[in-house]
């Protein structure tokens, strides 16, 4: 008898935990459905731009344009998993005193990326910049402004169009190919389970590790970030097909005086050995160090990071 109480005592747990299970997984569902049925604070304007693969057929491409045409032009490029949102701080900052543009990647943000034919070379996302900027009507040299991915992505922009580029500023560049530990690109087809594991709780602490200041992160820009990847396999599987374009990276030849390169002490991605051997392997471009700010410190020091921004821009 002792067994069969035990064995009916099991029964009631397990079928107890299958309902707290399936509780928070409605409740989860719910969440997201109400996220999704608002339109984002965070949607501005879209380009239908032509894709290098097919120029009949055309990507439509989200991004935010502020600031007077007449200034110079910074063009600023998010990081892996992050969307043109990362920059809402520093945007108000800049705006004064250039035409502020940022976009969302393709795959990222509100971006798509059909059959995922960007995340495999910079060389590809360079001409959809180009036209990007061609579609603005924009006349002159652009600045470009990168954190972490970005920092790949506006270096080989910088090498196919160096005539089109005056300076460039990185935030913690992902230039080093040990970052990469963990090559996810290979489980990219895990994306489908995986994005019905994954919850608001779980991305949020992912995301937080990038700032030294967490408590700072809004629940709108969460949210914002939860259309990415809640319930959406093709977001997850965009994150992990990325990852093989910082492993394949090379060294862009360009002219690395024009160059800045920030690193930021508290930044939990881009450690110390990363930042020696980025140094190691980028010998001429300048370097500039914030102690304590984190992976994206234009979401944790917004103010004193436009003023470097505008101090090595605007200068001769």
């Amino acid at each position: 008898m002792p067994a069969v109480y035990a064995l009916g005592l099991g029964l009631a747990v397990l079928a107890f935990l299958g309902f707290l299970i399936l509780q928070l997984r409605k409740k989860h569902l719910h969440i997201l459905q109400e996220i999704s049925s608002q339109k984002s604070l965070y949607e501005y304007s879209w380009a239908h731009l032509p894709t290098p693969s097919d120029p009949n057929s055309h990507l439509p491409v989200h991004y935010r344009l502020e600031g007077d045409s007449h200034k110079p032009l910074v063009i600023l490029i998010h990081g892996l998993g992050a969307n043109l949102n990362c920059w809402r701080r520093i945007f108000p900052l800049l705006k004064p005193h250039f035409q502020v543009l940022a976009f969302d990647l393709p795959g990222f943000g509100l971006t798509p990326d059909p059959n995922h034919y960007f995340a495999k070379s910079p060389d590809q996302l360079s001409p959809l910049i180009f036209e990007l900027i061609e579609s603005l009507k924009h006349k002159g040299p652009v600045h470009l402004i990168g954190n972490s991915m970005g920092g790949i992505l506006s270096l080989s922009f910088m090498e196919s169009y160096p005539n089109h580029v005056g300076k460039v500023f990185l935030i913690n560049p992902a230039l080093s190919r040990k970052l990469v530990r963990l090559r996810l690109y290979r489980w990219a087809f895990l994306a489908q389970p995986l994005s019905k594991i994954l919850n608001r709780k779980m991305l949020g602490y992912l995301y937080s590790r990038t700032l030294s200041k967490p408590k700072d992160l809004e629940l709108e820009v969460l949210n914002h970030l939860s259309r990415s990847y809640l319930q959406n396999p093709d977001g997850l599987r965009s994150f992990a097909l990325y990852v093989k374009m910082i492993e394949e990276q090379g060294i862009p030849e360009v002219d690395y005086s024009k160059c800045l390169f920030l690193f930021s002490g508290g930044d939990k991605v881009i450690t110390a050995p990363h930042r020696k051997r980025t140094e190691k392997f980028f010998p001429h471009a300048h370097t500039l160090f914030h102690p304590s700010g984190g992976h994206q410190l234009q979401e944790d020091e917004p103010e004193w990071l436009s003023e470097e921004i505008k101090k090595f821009i605007l200068s001769s």
